[in-house]
């Protein structure tokens, strides 16, 4: 780090950083200030907490604040760590959450949260990427991962030190990192390579903190026939190795023909099951008249797995594809060994191919709660669409009387976010003005 960096560091960290006990639990957003947009608001929910933050880039200011796994206030404490940082990456390891603060620029802040005790720390560094799209955390060192033109970026970070290590053996044409995890102080990372006509491959790679790399090995479909992998998510396992859950097609250029589902043990010693679209009689469920399956090719374009949710003995996986024009999600649940417990389809309402991106998956026992920003549609939250699954049927659709009964009748409400927390409990995040004054609130409601 140059001396100039190091100088930079010095002055915001010492002179510039302070922290101030608020009155309340609520962020108030000074008069002076324009919430959109400006300010960046996020939840972090965890088993025994939920932390929210508010990051105000005009104005320079993070505010924390943390309830209890009753929903107590614990903690709420306001810093100003300089202007211009306005996005906001966060990664949860038990009571620990890392809130990564970045810009455009090469200067970053990893924010250090105990959610117990309240304590955090702030720790400035600089990597060569701008932007970063996402990261992982062991100990003292970051793996942040930027999607370039020709392929993925991995950089690893050691923040207390200053050692920059760069993975380029991962950046090569056509390769793209599709998932990342940490376990046992290894990051997992699933790679997978598109090449010509059926070259493509699909590698799990693990690497230490100290970026050597541990271990390399082929992800490989059942039979004999080599199936084309059009998406894939690694699931953390209930008790040891990983599942690896995604959409296939049976040759390149070909649309989605299915799901496959692998185990991978401690050893790397894998087992797979694949689930062909003919035998997943939900598929079309959502339609008037699930016989009719004409343009069924249509339906079918680039179908990839958005989001996952795993327990000890079921996974549940949420497809879609941003390409076709009347739009719907797919929901499979799996058991732990990867054999079909049901799955079935819902019409959705969205605009643009990154909604699923920000959805949420949630189950309890085998029935799934699905949230993603949506149009605005009567009756329903206004961007927000929270759906209940039970026995592999919809029976319910959050309405705007649930929705009212979590803020007064005299208020509005802007920059509306939805998380889950833990079983049937939700988080509902957003900007409420009452009388002229604005503040960020979070409120919890159940299903």
């Amino acid at each position: 780090m140059s001396g100039k960096i190091t100088t930079f560091f010095r002055i915001q960290f010492f002179l510039l950083l302070y922290s101030s006990m608020a009155l309340g639990q609520d962020y108030i957003i000074p008069p002076n200030s324009s919430p959109w947009p400006g300010i960046n608001l996020g939840v972090v929910p965890g088993q025994d907490f939920v932390l929210s933050y508010a990051m105000d880039a005009n104005l320079g200011l993070l505010t924390l604040s943390i309830k209890d796994g009753e929903f107590n206030n614990r903690h709420f404490e306001q810093y100003s760590i300089g202007r211009g940082f306005n996005t906001v990456h966060h990664e949860v390891e038990g009571d620990i959450v890392y809130l990564l603060i970045t810009n455009s620029s090469t200067f970053k802040f990893l924010t250090k949260i105990n959610t117990q005790n309240g304590e955090v720390e702030f720790f400035p560094f600089s990597v060569s990427l701008g932007t970063i799209d996402r990261f992982k955390i062991i100990g003292n060192s970051i793996l942040v991962v930027k999607s370039l033109q020709k392929g993925d970026f991995v950089q690893l970070y050691d923040y207390r030190t200053g050692m920059l290590i760069s993975l380029a053996e991962l950046f090569y044409p056509k390769t793209r990192i599709w998932d990342v995890q940490v376990k046992d102080g290894i990051f997992d990372i699933l790679v997978h390579k598109k090449g010509d006509f059926r070259n493509q491959s699909l590698k799990m790679i693990g690497f230490n903190a100290a970026g050597t790399k541990l271990y390399e090995t082929d992800i490989l479909p059942p039979g004999t026939k080599k199936l084309i992998f059009k998406s894939a998510k690694l699931i953390p396992s209930g008790d040891t190795g990983y599942r690896i859950a995604g959409t296939y097609a049976k040759k390149q250029g070909e649309q989605f023909s299915g799901y496959y589902h692998i185990s991978i043990n401690d050893s790397l010693e894998q087992k797979a099951e694949i689930h062909p679209m003919r035998t997943l009689e939900g598929f079309f469920e959502y339609k008037k008249n699930p016989g009719l399956r004409k343009n069924a090719k249509n339906l079918r374009r680039d179908m990839q797995v958005y989001q996952t949710y795993a327990s000890r003995d079921y996974v549940a996986l949420a497809s879609s594809s941003y390409k076709v024009s009347r739009k719907f999600v797919h929901f499979v649940v799996l058991d732990k060994n990867g054999s079909h417990i049901y799955d079935t389809s819902v019409k959705v309402f969205y605009d643009f191919g990154g909604a699923f991106n920000n959805s949420t998956l949630a189950m309890k026992d085998k029935d799934l709660y699905f949230l993603f920003e949506g149009n605005p549609k009567i009756n329903v939250l206004p961007g927000y669409k929270l759906y209940q699954i039970e026995d592999g049927q919809l029976t319910g659709l959050l309405k705007a009387q649930d929705y009212l009964q979590v803020k007064p009748n005299d208020s509005e409400w802007v920059e509306i976010k939805y998380y889950h927390w833990k079983d049937n409990k939700f988080i509902v995040s957003g900007i409420e003005t009452i009388n002229g004054q604005s503040k960020h609130v979070i409120r919890k409601i159940e299903v």
